[in-house]
C-alpha cells in the first residue's frame, strides 16, 4: 500500500492526499477470519497500528469507513478501532428524513455536531444543528408577512394623499381586517421601508399615512 502511494506521489500528481479504505470489514475481513476477533484490542491494535505507518511514511491521511453495529451507534468491534485513530465522524440519517447529523469527536477535539442534507447535484451541504429547522420557521414567518403586507396594503393604508389615516385609525383598520395592533406596526414599518407607504405631519403632532397611487399608464 505504502508502495502504491509513493508510486502515486512520483508522477508529481498527488504530493499529499487521502488514501479511503472501505470498508474496514472488506479491507480486513480475510485477516479476522473469525469475527470475534473484530473485538480483540490486540490483533486490532496492530491494524490501527498498521495504518499509523502507511500515514506517518506516505504524509497523507489514512480514511477508516465502517458501519454501526445494530446494537450500538458506534463504530463495530473492539473499542480500540476508536481509540487508534484520531478523529472519529458519524453520520446518521432516519429513514424518510431529509436531514442527516454528522458527529465528530477525537484526541484533543471538543465534540460537535452538524446537519447534512443532499443538494442538487449530490453535493452534501452541512450547517448547524437546528439550521433546518429555523429555515423552516425563517420561510413560513416571511410568507405570513408576505400575506400580512398584502392585507395591510389593499385593506388598512389608505389609497392617495387624499385618503390618510394616522397610527390609530390604522391599527383599528387593521384590526377589523384581522390584524393585530403589533402586525399592523410592523406591516406599517415595512411599508416605509419599501416606499410603498408615505407620511406628513398631521393635526396635534400626528403624523398621517397613505399609499402613493400608481402613477397613470403612458398613452401608447
Amino acid at each position: 500500500m505504502i508502495a502504491k502511494v509513493e508510486e502515486i506521489k512520483a508522477r508529481g500528481v498527488h504530493a499529499t492526499g487521502i488514501l479511503v479504505i472501505d470498508t474496514l470489514i472488506a479491507a480486513f475481513g480475510r485477516r479476522f477470519a473469525d469475527s470475534s476477533l473484530l473485538n480483540n484490542s490486540v490483533d486490532v491494535s496492530q491494524v490501527t497500528d498498521d495504518l499509523r505507518a502507511i500515514a506517518a511514511a506516505t504524509g497523507w491521511a489514512v480514511v477508516l469507513i465502517c458501519h454501526s453495529s445494530k446494537a450500538s451507534s458506534d463504530a463495530m468491534g473492539s473499542a480500540q478501532w476508536q481509540g487508534g485513530v484520531d478523529l472519529i465522524l458519524k453520520a446518521g440519517r432516519p429513514e424518510g428524513e431529509e436531514v442527516g447529523e454528522l458527529r465528530g469527536r477525537g484526541r484533543g477535539i471538543e465534540p460537535w455536531s452538524r446537519e447534512f442534507s443532499l443538494a442538487p447535484g449530490g453535493l452534501v451541504t452541512c450547517r448547524a444543528v437546528g439550521a433546518a429547522r429555523q429555515d423552516e420557521q425563517e420561510a413560513a414567518r416571511g410568507a405570513r408577512e408576505a400575506e400580512d403586507d398584502a392585507l395591510f396594503l389593499d385593506a388598512v393604508l389608505p389609497l392617495g394623499a387624499d385618503a390618510t389615516a394616522n397610527v390609530r385609525a390604522l391599527i383599528e383598520r387593521g384590526q377589523e381586517a384581522g390584524l393585530s395592533k403589533a402586525r399592523v406596526l410592523e406591516c406599517l414599518k415595512r411599508a416605509e421601508h419599501r416606499g410603498e407607504a408615505e407620511s406628513r405631519s398631521g393635526p396635534r403632532r400626528s403624523t398621517l399615512y397613505w399609499r402613493p397611487a400608481p402613477a397613470p399608464a403612458a398613452a401608447g
